[in-house]
C-alpha cells in the first residue's frame, strides 16, 4: 500500500498554515486587499515548490538505494523427477507408502482438560503423562508445545489441534 496521504495531507495542511500566516487579525476590515492576496498566494506557491522538492529528493534517495544493492544472480534449479501415478512394478501391485505422514498413535488417557478463561474447557495433551507413555516425546513439533495453567500451578503441554494437522493421531483406547 503506498502512502501518498499523509504525505499530501501534510503538504496540504502546511501551506494552509503558511497562507493564514500571512492574514493578521484587524477588527471591521471587509475585504483582502491585493497585497495580502499576493502575499497569500506567494506563500501557497513556495510551500507546493518546497513539497515537490522534498518528494523529488526522496525519490531520487530511493532510486539510488536501488542501485546500490547487488543484484541476486538467477540461479536454474533443475526440476525434480514427477513422481509416478501408478503404483505397479514387476512384482506387481505396490500401495504408496506414506512414512513421513504416519506416526505412532498418542495415547488418549494423556489428554486433560483445561478450564478457560471465559468458562468451559479445552483438551490438551500433558508432556508429563507422554514421557511416561510415549517414546517418541522429544519428536513431536515444538510448535505445538504450550504452557497451559491447571490447579493453580503451569504444566507443559501439547495442543491437540496441532498435532493432528501435523499427522498425529490419538489412540483410540
Amino acid at each position: 500500500m503506498r502512502r501518498f496521504f499523509p504525505r499530501k495531507l501534510l503538504t496540504l495542511c502546511t501551506a494552509a498554515a503558511v497562507a493564514l500566516t500571512g492574514l493578521q487579525v484587524t477588527p471591521a476590515q471587509a475585504e483582502i486587499t491585493r497585497d495580502e492576496w499576493a502575499r497569500i498566494l506567494a506563500g501557497a506557491a513556495t510551500v507546493v515548490i518546497l513539497g515537490a522538492a522534498l518528494d523529488n529528493a526522496h525519490k531520487q534517495q530511493k532510486r539510488e538505494k536501488k542501485k546500490d544493492k547487488p543484484k541476486k544472480k538467477q540461479v536454474y534449479h533443475k526440476p525434480a523427477p514427477k513422481a509416478q501415478s501408478h503404483h505397479w512394478n514387476k512384482h506387481g501391485y505396490q500401495p504408496p507408502r506414506h512414512t513421513h505422514t504416519q506416526h505412532a498413535h498418542l495415547p488418549r488417557h494423556c489428554v486433560m482438560y483445561v478450564p478457560k478463561r471465559h468458562g468451559g474447557e479445552y483438551r490438551t495433551l500433558s508432556r508429563h503423562c507422554l514421557k511416561r507413555h510415549y517414546p517418541n516425546v522429544r519428536a513431536l513439533p515444538k510448535v505445538c508445545r504450550e504452557s497451559v495453567k491447571l490447579h493453580g500451578d503451569w504444566r507443559a503441554a501439547f495442543k491437540i489441534r496441532c498435532l493432528k494437522d501435523k499427522g498425529y493421531r490419538l489412540a483410540r483406547y
